[in-house]
């Protein structure tokens, strides 16, 4: 029993990233596969091979990991951590998370052709006391 849960343990802080970062979500969205809940998320980048990150609902503690992919550097005075969302009239869905010194983009819903579409744009604070 204590080797299981020293591995579950151990794995778990391998996997966590240092500097956590939080933002008030507004609306529900899509994030991967999964429709989640507006409120207050703290955003994780997994420290693995893979960019993956995990959004973590701060009220209910339910989250969701995403798959993501490597994309460009921010332009110059882009930096600022934030997510984007593209919105349609029916749902928003994570498109992008730039986390201050590069971005990730993520996969978003397929919208019906000819649907208008919006971006929105949700800015990341660190986590206090991280």
């Amino acid at each position: 029993m204590f080797s299981k849960l020293f591995l579950a343990a151990a794995f778990t802080t391998a996997l966590t990233s240092a500097a956590p970062m939080r933002a008030n979500i507004t609306f529900p969205f899509r994030a991967g596969s999964a429709t989640v809940a507006a409120g207050e998320y703290e955003v994780t980048r997994m420290e693995n091979a893979a960019p993956v990150f995990s959004l973590r609902d701060n009220k209910t503690g339910r989250g969701v990991f995403v798959m993501a992919q490597y994309a460009s550097a921010p332009a110059k005075g882009e930096a600022r951590p934030r997510l984007v969302f593209s919105c349609n009239s029916t749902v928003c869905g994570l498109t992008e998370i730039w986390i201050g010194t590069g971005s990730s983009f993520v996969t978003h819903p397929r919208y019906t052709r000819g649907e208008q579409e919006r971006m929105v744009t949700v800015y990341l604070d660190k986590v206090a006391g991280e």
